[in-house]
């Protein structure tokens, strides 16, 4: 077997669609990033927790999130970001 040869395009696109797959599920969700749009989502918990300085309670403390809200988080993120105000206020209506 010729060890030097040519990978073909077909197999090229498979290898960076896996290689992209795989780095893309292999980073972990960023607490302070919202899990929906991508955006800040402003959770004074993270904040506190990075900077070690108190902040008063967080906005999602007080807020009520559907069911259908929270389905729409992706696993890997589930417990483990906040959905940002934006994000939960469009559910709403």
């Amino acid at each position: 077997m010729d060890m030097a040869r040519s990978l073909t395009t077909l197999e090229c696109v498979v290898w960076l669609v896996y290689t992209h797959a795989t780095m893309t599920l292999a980073l972990p969700p960023n607490p302070a990033i919202c899990p929906l749009c991508g955006q800040g989502n402003q959770c004074a918990m993270e904040v506190e927790q990075a900077t070690g300085v108190q902040q008063p309670a967080c906005w999602c403390t007080r807020a009520t999130f559907s069911q259908a809200l929270l389905d729409t988080v992706p696993l890997a993120a589930r417990d483990n970001a906040c959905i940002c105000a934006r994000c939960a206020s469009k559910a709403l209506g």
